[in-house]
């Protein structure tokens, strides 16, 4: 069942950290390209405030578990180790060395704490992705077995694994969350689409206390796939014995008076609380009672006025190192959110942080954080992104303004946008010369790459650009806007992040004089990332910058430039809404017939596990996004890079980027050890 693309991938991972690793034999000041690896040993950078000073470290191979375990064993307040791991742990192989146990690891951000916090450590699923996001592994489950057409799948859970409370994990919380979250309408209208396959939900059964079944309508060739990614993480996150006594169908003896204390309108909101979703910041990081199983568990949460999260490790956790040692390595993370990018960059500058790879490495950035190498005692990583675009241009063709749908729906209006950009200016001046002009389009490395799909309309052609706006919006007003038929300027906001993107600020800076060039006139919408969010869900806005997720795990993520398919499709967001009626708050508007046939197309995708029907398919979807040119592209995305202190280890010199990977879980993470 593996995709071309998962090979492609793979060995452009693997170029990646061959050019990475040769480059470690220069020194910092030879030139810039040495900047990708390690740089010679410097002197340690100045120590943290002692509250966050790391604990002594100690070799794992002296005892099999933490220090702190250790003595609580002793001490008789935890059981011991092999009470406490399964029958057969998950055995993981530290990329470069049996790491020490001990320490602090700090890690600022600046976007939504809970989706960090997530792919960091909470990609807990029955299986996950290899480091080199070239197959599937076992993770929850310890094995499994598919039937000949793709259509039933059998987990085998690891026997004795606990939850961070020391309860068991069994089958039987799998199907709680299966029959009394997913499958409850007070908490979800209907059940998420990635579980129906010819128009049918999954049927999810209990074989014994171990081992679990999902049987599909019809053969399922992502299944497996989906299971790697943050669709499937909510099956793992409503522990039974816990979540139980917040929901209406269980508790028949307390609950309104739990409701009542809790302060909220009804179980569902009180079950929502205490365990989060994944439309409601995270699963339930908030709540420090919540069993996980995750390698660290939160112990100080963020929120009030508190700016950071503490997270400490899970004396259950159920992996250990090849040498039988228990993970994680590391005893605590701390998270510091970050409203400014320069204070994240100053903070990394200085040594204060322990691994940064998001909101402060704009490539502006990079030959800051080159000339400070040694100063700071860290290196560089490699980050090879999913994300197709350096930016998306989405016009919302479902926005609530009738008359700027009716331009935003006119496909000439959005061609004659995409000729008014000068992207090569673009390119030099805020990508420092990085990309070539680009749609929304697979990567070149993608299978699913297609020529004319990345390079339409990215001509810069002024000329063109008025000839065609002239056949629509002829008349302008004193200052050369165009006016619409009501009589009013062509006038609209295009909302994004603008303090946790300031890149993206400096290209719709030039954006926007390209496009009152033209007659155009769009102001930038600067907003918080939370009111951003808001705004999205409630299809509250006319046009948005975005992601483009999907540039090589094409076939997992079609939303961001091929389909109006579930959220990430934020240039029709109420017809990716008929779609996938689960996701978000946006109401469902439905679609014209060739968006129906993409879904119907990808409906087939889904259905399938030949690979070259799943290919043909897919062409189909292109063909339709090449004719329909939902979204406007910048430039073809050429990577990203992360910082990481010289004592951090087992940290790769390159890793995928994506949300469906996500990164940086799959390399580990519980492995990374700091030394002293």
């Amino acid at each position: 069942m593996q995709n071309q693309f998962y090979r492609l991938f793979s060995l452009m991972l693997v170029l990646s950290m061959v050019l990475s690793a040769c480059g470690s034999a220069a020194t910092p000041a030879a030139a810039p390209e040495a900047a990708e690896s390690a740089p010679a040993a410097a002197e340690p950078a100045a120590a943290a405030p002692a509250a966050e000073s790391a604990a002594p470290a100690q070799e794992a191979a002296d005892s099999h578990e933490s220090p702190m375990w250790t003595e609580m064993v002793a001490a008789g307040t935890l059981p011991p180790l092999d009470e406490r791991l399964p029958k057969n742990p998950r055995v993981v192989e530290p990329l470069e060395s049996i790491g020490q146990y001990g320490g602090t690891m700090r890690i600022p951000y600046g976007g939504s704490w809970s989706s960090r916090l997530y792919s960091f450590m909470g990609n807990e699923n029955l299986v996950v992705w290899t480091p080199q996001w070239d197959d599937i592994i076992p993770n929850v489950a310890e094995s499994w077995e598919v039937n000949e057409d793709s259509s039933e799948f059998v987990f085998h859970l690891r026997e004795g694994m606990r939850w961070s409370d020391g309860e068991l994990f069994t089958a039987d919380d799998i199907l709680f969350w299966y029959n009394d979250i997913a499958s409850n309408t007070d908490i979800n209208p209907v059940i998420p689409s990635w579980l129906i396959i010819a128009g049918e939900p999954v049927v999810v059964e209990k074989i014994d206390d171990y081992t679990v079944k999902f049987s599909f309508a019809a053969p399922y060739g992502l299944f497996l796939q989906r299971l790697a990614t943050p669709d499937a993480s909510s099956m793992l996150e409503y522990p039974e014995h816990y979540v139980k006594q917040f929901h209406g169908d269980y508790n028949t003896e307390n609950l309104d008076e739990l409701v009542e204390a809790a302060s909220q309108p009804s179980w569902v909101e009180l079950l929502q609380s205490k365990t989060g979703s994944r439309d409601n910041n995270g699963p339930g990081w908030t709540n420090l009672d919540l069993p996980v199983l995750y390698a660290w568990r939160v112990t100080e949460p963020p929120g009030g006025n508190s700016t950071r999260a503490v997270l400490e490790r899970n004396p259950y956790y159920w992996k250990v190192d090849t040498e039988g040692n228990q993970l994680p390595y590391v005893d605590k993370l701390v998270w510091d959110f970050l409203d400014d990018p320069n204070v994240m960059m100053l903070r990394t500058l200085n040594g204060e942080v322990e691994f940064m790879n998001y909101y402060a490495n704009s490539l502006q950035n990079k030959a800051v954080y080159f000339d400070a190498m040694v100063e700071g005692d860290f290196r560089f990583f490699d980050q090879v992104r999913d994300t197709a675009n350096s930016l998306m241009l989405h016009l919302n063709l479902n926005t609530k303004n009738e008359v700027l749908r009716e331009a935003f729906q006119n496909k000439d209006f959005r061609i004659a946008l995409s000729y008014a950009i000068n992207r090569q200016e673009v390119i030099d001046t805020v990508f420092v010369g990085q990309g070539i002009p680009y749609q929304g389009a697979p990567k070149p490395t993608s299978e699913y790459y297609n020529e004319t799909l990345a390079t339409q309309y990215t001509e810069y052609d002024v000329d063109q650009a008025n000839q065609i706006l002239d056949g629509i919006y002829p008349d302008k007003n004193a200052d050369g806007i165009r006016l619409l038929p009501s009589g009013d300027p062509l006038q609209f906001d295009m909302i994004l992040d603008a303090t946790r993107f300031p890149d993206w600020v400096n290209v719709l800076e030039l954006v926007q004089i390209y496009w009152k060039a033209v007659g155009v006139d769009m102001n930038i919408g600067g907003i918080s990332g939370d009111l951003l969010e808001e705004r999205r869900k409630a299809n509250d806005y006319d046009a948005t910058a975005n992601f483009s997720d999907g540039g090589l795990a094409t076939i997992l993520n079609v939303g961001p430039f091929l389909s109006p398919l579930g959220r990430g499709s934020t240039y029709a967001p109420a017809w990716g809404a008929w779609y996938d009626l689960g996701d978000g708050a946006v109401e469902p508007q439905e679609p014209p017939d060739d968006v129906k046939r993409q879904h119907e197309l990808y409906d087939m995708v889904k259905a399938t596990a030949d690979l070259d029907l799943q290919r043909q398919y897919m062409d189909e979807i292109i063909d339709i996004a090449i004719d329909r040119f939902w979204a406007i592209g910048i430039s073809l995305d050429m990577g990203q890079y992360g910082v990481v202190k010289n004592n951090l280890h087992n940290v790769p010199l390159s890793m995928p980027e994506s949300w469906n990977y996500p990164d940086p879980f799959p390399t580990n993470t519980s492995t990374y050890w700091l030394s002293q």
